[in-house]
Order: C-alpha cells, then sequence, then structure tokens
C-alpha cells in the first residue's frame, strides 16, 4: 500500500496540472505508481492513512487552490465585465468560441457559450456568445439599425408605431423584433444604454403616462414563470426574469416602496395572494369544487396519491392539498387531511354506518333485483369509495367505525325484508344517505 503525505500529494496534483492542463478527478486513474486518485478521495472521506477526514479530493482541491479552482459564476454585469476586459487586450475585438481562457474566470469563452446554447443562464434568453453579444452591443458589433435609429432620431416613429398595433400599449425590452427593422426592442435598449439612457428612462421623459411595469406586464412575467415552473408562482428569491432586466427581489421592493399606484399591495406575495387568489389560498369551496370535477371525470373520489391535475393550469395536486390541511397552510380553516375532510363533505357516499348501508343495499336491489354479495362487482356508491367486498370485510372485523361484528348476508337478512314486501324503515343510526350533498 502506498502512503504518502499532504505535501507529496501537492507534488502529485501539480504534475498533473502541468501534463494535463487541469486537475485531477477520481476517474483519473494513478496518481503516483500504485496509489489511484480514487483511493486518495477514500482517504480523505474516511480520515485514513494520515489524511483530514470529513472531506473529497475535489473539496480538499477547493481549499488548495482557491484561486485557480475558483468559478466565476454568471452574471449580466460580470459577462459584460468579461468582454470590455478581452476587447481591451485585443485591439477592441470582441471574443468569439474559439478565444480560449476568460482571465480571471476560470472559464473558457467556448464553455460560456455551451450555457448559453443549453439555456443554463437564466437572466437571457440569447441561445449563443454571438447572438448575446449582438444584444448587449448593438453600437459596437455594427448593427446598421441601430445605428441608423439614434443617429435619425427614429425612436419615436417606431414607439408610435408600435402603440398603434398594441392598443396604445407601450414596448418593453421583452417586446420583440421592432417592426420593419432587423432590430429587437432589447436591443434597441442596449444601445439607448451604451449612450447613458434605457428604454425606460427615455420613455418615462417623452410620455407622462408611461409605467415601467403596469399590471398587465407583471401577470406576463408570473404567467411565463408559472408556464415554466409547473404552475409554480414565484417569490423573491426566483432569480431574475428573463430577458426584461428584473429580478424578483425587485420586484418585491417595488411593491414595499410604493412604486406602482396602481396596486395597494405591499409585497410580491401579497399582490400574487390578491391577484392569484385559488392559487395561493386554498378554501374548502376551491376544494370542492375541484373534487367534483374530479368525480365527474373520474367517478371515484380523489386521494393524496392521486396523480391526475387538480384543476387545467395549476400548481396545485392531491398530495400539496392533503399536506396544506395537514398542517393548516394556504389559510386553511383546521387541520385534518384529505380523506377526512372528504368523510366530513360526502359522508353519504363514504361513512360506513346502518343508515348509509341499508340506502346503498335498497338502491343496489332496485337497480339489480336482487340483494348484493360480496362478490358483487358494481361500486357501493358514488365516488366508488367503497366496494361489497370491502364492506363486507369491515363488518367481519368490525373496522371503519362499524359497531357489531357481522357479514354483509347476516346484515341484510337481519335488517332488509324480502324483495316482495313492503319497504322496512330505515334502522336506528345514522341518516346521512337520504340528504346526502349529489356531486355537480
Amino acid at each position: 500500500m502506498t502512503v504518502i503525505n499532504i505535501e507529496q500529494l501537492r507534488q502529485a496534483v501539480d504534475a498533473y496540472l502541468v501534463e494535463h492542463g487541469r486537475f485531477p478527478t477520481v476517474h483519473d486513474g494513478y496518481a503516483l505508481p500504485g496509489l489511484e486518485w480514487s483511493t486518495i478521495d477514500y482517504r480523505f472521506r474516511g480520515g485514513n492513512c494520515g489524511f483530514p477526514g470529513g472531506t473529497t479530493l475535489s473539496k480538499w482541491l477547493d481549499e488548495a487552490y482557491p484561486a485557480e479552482r475558483y468559478v466565476a459564476p454568471y452574471t449580466s454585469a460580470g459577462m459584460r465585465a468579461w468582454v470590455e476586459k478581452h476587447r481591451e487586450s485585443n485591439d477592441g475585438a470582441f471574443p468569439h468560441v474559439a478565444s480560449g481562457q476568460i482571465p480571471g474566470a476560470n472559464r473558457t469563452w467556448m464553455s460560456l457559450n455551451d450555457a448559453l446554447r443549453k439555456r443554463q443562464i437564466a437572466f437571457t434568453k440569447c441561445d449563443s456568445l454571438s447572438t448575446w453579444l449582438d444584444e448587449q452591443f448593438p453600437l459596437d458589433r455594427k448593427k446598421p439599425a441601430a445605428q441608423l435609429t439614434l443617429r435619425t432620431n427614429m425612436i419615436p416613429d417606431l414607439v408610435d408605431a408600435y402603440r398603434a398595433e398594441h392598443d396604445g400599449a407601450f414596448p418593453y425590452r421583452e417586446s420583440g423584433k421592432v417592426a420593419d427593422f432587423n432590430l429587437t426592442w432589447t436591443q434597441l435598449d442596449n444601445a439607448l444604454r451604451q449612450c447613458g439612457w434605457s428604454l425606460a428612462k427615455w420613455l418615462e421623459k417623452r410620455y407622462p403616462d408611461f409605467v415601467e411595469v403596469p399590471e398587465q406586464r407583471l401577470r406576463s412575467w408570473v404567467d411565463e414563470y408559472a408556464r415554466e415552473h409547473m404552475r409554480a408562482l414565484p417569490t423573491i428569491a426566483s432569480g431574475v426574469i428573463a430577458g426584461t432586466g428584473w429580478s424578483w427581489a425587485q420586484v418585491n421592493r417595488s411593491f414595499r416602496n410604493g412604486a406602482w399606484r396602481w396596486s395597494a399591495a405591499d409585497s410580491l406575495a401579497a399582490w400574487l395572494d390578491t391577484t392569484f387568489p385559488a392559487e395561493r389560498i386554498l378554501t374548502p369551496a376551491n376544494v370542492r369544487t375541484w373534487v367534483e370535477d374530479y368525480l365527474a371525470l373520474h367517478a371515484v373520489f380523489p386521494t393524496k396519491e392521486s396523480n391526475a391535475p387538480v384543476a387545467t393550469e395549476s400548481a396545485w395536486t392531491w398530495k400539496r392539498i392533503n399536506s396544506a390541511m395537514v398542517a393548516g397552510s394556504y389559510c386553511w380553516p383546521v387541520k385534518t387531511t384529505l380523506s377526512e375532510w372528504l368523510d366530513d363533505v360526502y359522508p353519504g357516499y363514504r361513512i360506513l354506518s346502518p343508515g348509509n348501508l341499508y340506502a346503498w343495499v335498497s338502491s343496489y336491489a332496485t337497480a339489480h333485483g336482487q340483494y348484493p354479495t360480496r362478490q358483487s362487482l358494481e361500486p357501493v356508491a358514488p365516488g366508488a369509495h367503497w366496494n361489497w367486498f370491502e364492506i363486507d370485510k369491515a363488518l367481519r372485523r368490525e373496522t371503519a367505525g362499524w359497531q357489531g361484528r357481522t357479514t354483509l348476508s347476516s346484515w341484510i337478512d337481519a335488517n332488509v325484508l324480502p324483495l316482495e314486501d313492503d319497504p322496512v324503515e330505515v334502522p336506528e343510526g345514522d341518516h346521512e344517505a337520504f340528504d346526502m350533498p349529489a356531486p355537480a
């Protein structure tokens, strides 16, 4: 067994860097004769052979080579700074995918292009390094349309044309292509920013009625976020809003500062509560509507394991509803479970009581001309919460709240007259079955 100390490990790492131009990983074979990198990782994890425990090879490399291992995060300002630094050292030329390393970032322009192509950078919708540079530096990238627009002061005409086509609405960064120009509003906004302005500032100065973020724009941001996140709504921690120049934290600050006169809400959460109540507040009326829609579609009651959607374009699931009921969250009035709540709201369909059982047996006899047995296949009641085999089993075991051990057949013999005789009165007990609510 080959034993080395930390200093010898550093020498092995340095030699690997010189030979391969990168740091080793656990998959890279031998560090030294008879000693693999995976074995070194194992010693770090277990604290074996004099190595510090509770760590890994990768974490140790991060600590031992902090400058070399640091990978700068992707931010809009950071990426622009990388470009400016590259241009300063390359006579104003822009980087491209083959420009190599990004100084000080431990990244390459190729990896940045790949991240854009794979849509891994949230604050932009650009899908390549080239398109991102065109968007961010429209004047320097020789976009004739942007230069012509600024030089001839055509912006008022473009804005007026946009408003005429969109019922008076103003254009924003994310408003797409400028009509009849090889230019987008994002590129125009960035061109103005290169001149010390922005599209929003220009519109504010020229149009007194301009509002940078009206409610319709904010709703469109929320709708797009929900589409991309399985109908979940954003929070202040949801990061940047792609292509807009805003983040959800900035939106929340604007609410808190009272910057938007169109709303009295003092936070993003409060505005979402009032604007999307069905998604933000769980009410018995909403759940009952969803249950009855589910019954109409599936002919059974939902459970917390049900995978079918609660409603079209809703982030609610039956599992999430059950969790909210258990925790009493989302304004749910009483802590319970979905199953218990359904028992309370639909007792005539779900509670095994003498009154309900009498009604179920009578209904079956009317429909089939004979009484049910434990082998009968038809559902006991709407919602298919019970079948006759389960009822017989509950009667035999005195479960589900039933009192008095018996069988389905024996109970029918004792409590229901033969079919040719006159009907008998309902036995003593619950009478929910005769005034139970019917699903819509």
